[in-house]
């Protein structure tokens, strides 16, 4: 699915609509799951590398919040986990 297709101009206006019907707890998840959908239209590989780095991010900042002594640590490990997929 690429940003000037067909399939992206109706899937955009639909993720929204869906978006605004879910209730307010549901949200997050729901924007996740359309992300996790939109890059595995581009292949297999993209929806894993999304999880990886969006599990990544949450485990660091619980980490962050827990441990503060360690939180420069922590932020330096969710950056480099971040910025690594790019290259």
């Amino acid at each position: 699915m690429n940003f000037i297709s067909l399939k992206y101009i109706l899937f955009l206006p639909l993720a929204v609509f869906i978006y605004r019907l879910c209730p307010k707890k549901l949200r997050t998840a729901l924007l996740l799951a359309m992300s996790l959908f939109f890059y595995g239209c581009f292949g297999i590989k993209y929806p894993a590398l999304l999880s990886f780095v969006t599990l990544l991010s949450y485990l660091c900042a619980l980490a962050i919040e827990r441990f503060e002594a360690r939180k420069k640590l922590f932020v330096v490990i969710a950056a480099l986990g971040s910025l690594l997929p790019l290259l």
